[in-house]
C-alpha cells in the first residue's frame, strides 16, 4: 500500500523552494511556486539543516529563550532539539506562543541551524 504525504500549498512552497535553487527557476516557474522564504512556514527553512542535537532546556538556555517557551514545548512533548525542524509556525500559534517568542524561536533556529552547502 503507497503512503502519500499531504501538503497544503504552503508546505508545498516550501518544499519546492529547496527542491529547485530560485536562480535555476524559470521567471514563470518562479511566480507558479512563489519561491520566497515566506512560503515556507517551518521554523527550519529548507536551505538549513538541523544543528547539533540537544535537549530542548539546554537550547532554551543557550539562545536565551527563557523558562515559558520550554514550558510550552514540555506540555506538547517536544524533548529534542532535533524535532524543531518539524514545528510549524501556525502549530506555535496554536500552542500559545505570543509572536514576539515566535521571533525569538525563529531567530534562535536561524543562529542554531546550519546552511546547506
Amino acid at each position: 500500500m503507497d503512503e502519500h504525504l499531504h501538503l497544503n500549498a504552503e508546505q508545498f512552497n516550501c518544499w519546492a523552494s529547496a527542491m529547485l535553487p530560485a536562480a535555476t527557476a524559470t521567471p514563470v516557474l518562479s511566480s507558479m511556486l512563489h519561491l520566497s522564504d515566506s512560503a515556507c512556514t517551518t521554523l527550519l527553512h529548507p536551505s538549513h539543516a538541523q544543528g547539533r542535537d540537544i535537549p530542548l532546556d539546554e537550547f532554551c538556555t543557550e539562545f536565551d529563550l527563557g523558562n515559558n517557551i520550554h514550558a510550552k514545548f514540555t506540555k506538547n512533548a517536544y524533548k529534542e532539539a532535533q524535532f524543531l525542524h518539524f514545528v510549524m509556525i501556525s502549530k506555535l500559534k496554536e500552542m500559545g506562543f505570543q509572536l514576539g517568542k515566535i521571533a525569538a524561536l525563529c531567530d534562535a533556529i536561524k543562529w542554531w541551524s546550519v546552511p546547506h552547502v
